[in-house]
């Protein structure tokens, strides 16, 4: 079985390792469809398309747009960090499917013979 090792600054008692070994589901498929949906809802394509683009754009060519259009730039500045918040949450929601994934491995995983 998959052990958790715990350090000095993050020891947990035995309930608390008890209850992340016995976790429940964080949302039910319903909800999860509807995060799909308010995802696509959001433009979160267009989002990621313009992030993309302003890396195609050397710093002479956007420092050009931030002064001859400041509106136009503005918006990018906003798309892109609308875009960051949604990938740090995406980030979030993957590390704790990785964690739920470690802690419920059941696999025997042979001692370390050094």
């Amino acid at each position: 079985m998959a052990y958790i090792q715990s350090t000095k600054d993050s020891e947990l008692s035995d309930e608390e390792l008890e209850a992340l070994l016995h976790f429940k589901p964080s949302f039910d498929k319903a909800r999860m469809e509807e995060l799909e949906c308010n995802s696509a809802a959001k433009g979160i394509g267009r989002l990621r398309r313009v992030t993309l683009l302003v890396l195609t754009i050397d710093a002479v060519q956007l420092s050009e747009v931030s002064v001859k259009d400041a509106k136009t730039y503005g918006r990018m500045v906003g798309f892109v960090n609308t875009f960051k918040e949604h990938a740090e949450a995406l980030l979030a929601l993957a590390d704790s499917a990785k964690a739920r994934l470690f802690v419920a491995d059941a696999r025997e995983i042979p001692a370390d013979p050094a």
